[in-house]
């Protein structure tokens, strides 16, 4: 018994090792629930640059549908699939149709529209850029989504310390919203148990935002950190309501 233990994970790397070398998705089916995800993943990343079609028969010889689902959604990011060609493997993508969409539609805008932008001026792209994710994705889903993949290009560009030109050209519920952004990245997902969150009682300094990985600000933008900390508060209690 002790052999068999010991001899388990070399055979488990063995079949990692020839799946990889044969783009064998069968093969990672046969491996742990914690490394099928990774090794489909490889592989799917590998066939999708190398033979896509290949890639597109082997997921659909995959029969049970959650993982046949995420085949698809990897070939779509993958491949950097856009357009027609995105919309016709993510409709595949069950249960991850949406994600696959969504992930196709903010390629879509980084590429066509991000580099359209005028600095000063943002919000002037705003109506295309509904219209591009609207292709892909419901009304009710791209306006919110519009909204944020300008927030997320104003927020890579802010690095150093959150002022007056930071927002210019956006309103000022945008605007608290940039600083969050700029500050904590795009897109995350907060458990409620991060570290400055016991800090919500407290009115937020220069110092104390800093020491946790917030951007410094200048004098003219402390009512719109304030607000920015106060909306952020405001989230942990719907994360947990037992926080103080």
């Amino acid at each position: 018994m002790i052999w068999l233990l010991a001899c388990q994970p070399a055979d488990e790397a063995t079949i990692y090792q020839k799946a990889l070398q044969n783009n064998d998705l069968q093969l990672c089916q046969k491996l742990s629930n914690a490394k099928q995800a990774e090794c489909g993943a490889t592989v799917i990343a590998l066939m999708a640059e190398e033979d896509p079609n290949g890639a597109l028969q082997a997921c659909n010889q995959i029969k049970e549908k959650k993982w046949r689902g995420e085949c698809f959604f990897l070939i779509s990011d993958n491949a950097g699939l856009i357009g027609d060609d995105a919309r016709a493997v993510c409709a595949l993508a069950d249960p991850f149709v949406e994600d696959c969409l969504r992930h196709a539609a903010a390629r879509d805008v980084e590429q066509s529209l991000y580099p359209t932008i005028n600095d000063n001026q943002p919000m002037k792209v705003m109506p295309r850029m509904y219209q591009l994710i609207r292709e892909y994705l419901s009304e009710e889903i791209a306006q919110p989504m519009a909204r944020d993949m300008i927030l997320r290009r104003m927020g890579g560009t802010i690095t150093t310390s959150f002022d007056e030109n930071s927002c210019i050209g956006i309103p000022k519920d945008m605007c608290v919203q940039l600083y969050l952004v700029a500050s904590l990245g795009s897109g995350r997902q907060w458990t409620g148990e991060e570290d400055w969150w016991k800090y919500c009682e407290q009115k937020l300094t220069v110092e104390l935002a800093v020491s946790h990985g917030f951007l410094p600000w200048s004098s003219q933008m402390e009512e719109v950190t304030s607000a920015a900390w106060k909306q952020l508060c405001q989230a942990n209690q719907a994360i947990k309501p037992e926080a103080n």
